[in-house]
């Protein structure tokens, strides 16, 4: 529940994606949980990780994301938010890197995603 309304769970990973979409009403300190949880279910260890291996090129490059992101960015009139697809899709796995590191290291994990700057801060 979030704010007293019933949450349906479709998938885990969209209800991981949800934990960190909706960190502010139920707690950074909850996504962080939902993320250790889904990597322990999935027996998934990230050691020495590249950001290479989190989105592929293909990915990065993809006409059809593309234009998806394009459409995202008029829609939502984003000024602050990269033009180019593949600048993002780096940012957000610098972002996503930062908070595993600190997962792994056992560590709290101070990051906040500054969406007028679309960068991690220092």
């Amino acid at each position: 529940m979030v704010d007293d309304i019933p949450i349906a769970i479709y998938s885990p990973e969209k209800t991981l994606v949800d934990c960190f979409r909706f960190r502010n009403k139920i707690g950074l300190n909850i996504a962080i949980e939902a993320l250790k949880k889904t990597f322990l279910a999935r027996k998934f260890i990230v050691e020495n990780i590249e950001i290479a291996a989190i989105f592929s090129e293909s990915f990065y490059y993809n006409k059809n994301k593309m234009t998806q992101w394009e459409g995202f960015l008029s829609q939502n009139k984003l000024e602050f938010a990269p033009i180019q697809f593949a600048e993002i899709i780096n940012k957000i796995a610098l972002f996503i890197l930062s908070l595993i590191n600190a997962i792994q290291s056992n560590k709290k994990f101070i990051g906040h995603w500054n969406r007028k700057v679309w960068t991690l801060p220092k």
